[in-house]
């Protein structure tokens, strides 16, 4: 008899266990034989390897842990099935002690009770949303949710990690932010940046989040500084030092949002400001002399907010065009949000109407849900008609299959 076939027994029969309905509460007979298992029994041929089983299984028997089912005729010398007995015998605990498994009913009941309360602390909607997500998909499917290991202590940590960046109030690098949480710079992206992934790719899967940069730096973490791209006519006024004046005819302007603490604010001379989602179609719009064009991307890390604000201190109209979805009207919101005056531009039922043959599905029921709760929903009521038209429709639309002309955008002057 050794330890390591006692485990390897065990631990094949807890794997089926796991994998069964008697794990989500159905009935389910639990064994190893031939049929499922030839690779293990063949090896019986072996004198040593069935001496070394035969005496395991035997010992694991007096646990009362499995039950050995003998071929007819070679009692007590070849068996036809392992069966597992530990379930019936409330002895799943000792099960798992000698399978040296971790217990998944145990983790997937602690993960809920984690996820739960997670969900009651977290300031993002979107890391909220998921968390309950996950706590429903472990209620129905009885199984680990990516990215979590069923490691109690380690998807705990997980989830600390999560809310220290969901309530990161400052613009950091990611090694200044591993340093003030772990004690070290580094064990952020050699640990547990992977997994912090994974968790936020999920929650913003249908916001229009572009890569994993951008991810991070909707928390204000980065490991270099968000550009801010801008087009027309304006004196950015610094702290200490001289007025730059940048005028339309100049081309495209950057800042970074490093700069931004340096920056009083700035002053705008156009009558009107657009703010547009999508990169493509910020880098290809051709502006009217007036419009004051700023590149948003998707959704903003806390220095981007600030710059929102600087634009939101002038006296203009302010506009955003962002893609006819979910991630597009949140993100609309949000603008909002620090800019009060900001009114929807070309998302509306018109545009869908007019490039429908353009469109896209809206995906499955979790997308339509979301979308629905949106109606309603504070800072959403200029988009309620728009997405009762999406889901009548089932339609969807994205910025770049929406063409301008100059007409439209010299409108946006008046």
């Amino acid at each position: 008899m050794s330890e390591v076939m006692r485990k390897t027994i065990m631990d094949m029969l807890l794997a089926r266990y796991e994998k069964s309905g008697a794990f989500r509460g159905t009935r389910a007979r639990l064994y190893l034989d031939a049929s499922r298992d030839g690779e293990l029994f063949s090896k019986l041929e072996s004198y040593d390897f069935k001496d070394d089983f035969l005496r395991s299984a035997k010992s694991l028997e007096k646990e009362c842990l499995v039950r050995i089912e003998w071929l007819k005729g070679e009692e007590g010398n070849l068996p036809e099935r392992i069966r597992l007995t530990a379930l019936d015998n409330g002895l799943m605990d000792r099960a798992y002690e000698v399978a040296g498994r971790l217990d998944l009913a145990h983790s997937l009941d602690a993960l809920k009770q984690a996820l739960l309360s997670f969900s009651h602390s977290c300031t993002s909607v979107q890391l909220c949303d998921l968390a309950l997500a996950l706590v429903s998909y472990i209620d129905s499917r009885r199984s680990l949710p990516k990215p979590f290991n069923g490691n109690v202590e380690e998807d705990g940590k997980l989830l600390e990690l999560l809310l220290a960046i969901a309530a990161n109030d400052e613009e950091k690098g990611e090694r200044v932010f591993s340093s003030r949480f772990f004690g070290d710079s580094k064990t952020f992206e050699k640990q547990w940046k992977d997994r912090v992934l994974i968790f936020l790719r999920q929650a913003f899967r249908d916001e229009g989040v572009e890569g994993d940069e951008e991810l991070l730096s909707l928390f204000s973490l980065r490991r270099y500084p968000a550009i801010l791209p801008f087009r027309g006519n304006a004196r950015l006024v610094w702290k200490d030092g001289p007025v730059t004046q940048w005028r339309h005819c100049m081309g495209v302007g950057y800042l970074d949002t490093s700069s931004l603490d340096l920056l009083e604010g700035i002053e705008i001379d156009d009558a009107a400001v657009l703010s547009i989602e999508n990169k493509e179609t910020f880098y290809g719009l051709k502006a009217p002399e007036g419009l004051f064009v700023v590149y948003h991307g998707g959704f903003s890390g806390k220095a981007a907010r600030q710059w929102h604000r600087m634009l939101a201190s002038n006296r203009c109209r302010f506009f955003h065009w962002g893609d006819i979805d979910l991630g597009g009207m949140d993100i609309f919101v949000q603008l909002k949000g620090d800019i009060p005056a900001l009114e929807p531009f070309l998302m509306d039922v018109d545009t869908l109407e007019r490039y429908s043959d353009k469109a896209q599905k809206l995906g499955g029921e979790a997308y339509r849900d979301r979308l629905s709760s949106r109606q309603g929903k504070d800072g959403y009521e200029v988009f309620d008609n728009l997405v009762a038209r999406m889901l009548d429709g089932d339609r969807r639309l994205e910025q770049e299959n929406i063409s301008v002309d100059e007409a439209t955008l010299e409108a946006l002057l008046s």
